[in-house]
């Protein structure tokens, strides 16, 4: 019994920190993401067909990171999921090329959303509730927000690095790093929270339908209004740059916090 909470301890701090270290890279990323295809060479148009790819990516990849789990386990699809960051950091720091962006926008992990949308979103919070007792479970799911809110407020900080086309791709191959980091981390999970390989992926749907009609109408309205369209908006309208942008969106997480 005490080799087994000592485990699950271990779990979720593996789990914390994986969701800490991504979230300052979706920090960074959701205000810089646009002002920095801007510079590279994108018209509106096609920074919003990236960035609407990417969204769309996101959510479709969290299907099949659902999937993914009854053959890799949840060990093996958060570390693919760290490697499709990397892949994206990395993309967006070599191309230019508006048909590469949209590609490097199809690993869903452009972090345009803030820290709560990409493919790693069930998969780690079916397994926080795993790892933590009934009595403890708001608690940690509390935890669990908070801490990406706190963490995107010091990747909006550090976005205010950002000034220039230079520093957006050095932030940019720091976020290909991070994610070679969250591909790594979950691989030191236990092996028992790696998944029930034959459990069904997905139950009666039924129940599910009006809940996900809810969710479908309130993302609807929420795409408009993303971090990065936020930020791209004040870039375009008040020629706000990077160094007011960053602590501005870093105060909006933190007064997030608040909610939790």
């Amino acid at each position: 019994m005490a080799s087994e909470k000592g485990g699950q301890r271990r779990d979720l701090t593996i789990l914390f920190a994986t969701r800490v270290t991504r979230a300052v890279g979706f920090g960074f990323s959701a205000v810089l993401l646009a002002i920095y295809l801007q510079a590279r060479g994108l018209s509106p148009t096609q920074i919003g067909a990236v960035v609407g790819v990417g969204l769309a990516a996101a959510s479709v990849m969290g299907l099949i990171a659902a999937y993914a789990t009854r053959r890799l386990g949840r060990r093996g699809t958060l570390a693919i999921v760290g490697l499709l960051m990397a892949i994206c950091g990395f993309g967006l720091n070599l191309t230019t090329s508006p048909w590469l962006l949209a590609a490097v926008a199809l690993t869903g992990m452009l972090g345009s959303a803030g820290t709560d949308l990409g493919p790693f979103l069930a998969v780690e919070q079916a397994l926080l509730t795993e790892t933590t007792s009934a009595t403890g479970r708001n608690r940690a799911f509390a935890r669990y927000s908070v801490s990406g809110a706190v963490a995107a407020a010091a990747g909006g900080l550090i976005a205010a690095f950002g000034t220039s086309v230079a520093r957006d791709e050095l932030l940019f191959l720091l976020y290909g790093c991070i994610g070679v980091v969250t591909g790594i981390l979950p691989l030191f999970l236990s092996p028992r929270e790696a998944g029930e390989q034959e459990a069904p992926v997905f139950g009666n749907l039924r129940p599910l339908i009006g809940l996900t009609a809810l969710f479908a109408l309130d993302s609807l309205g929420g795409g408009l209004v993303v971090r990065t369209v936020i930020a791209y908006w004040l870039h375009l309208r008040f020629n706000a740059g990077p160094e007011l942008l960053g602590p501005a969106f870093a105060a909006m997480s933190l007064s997030g916090v608040i909610a939790f």
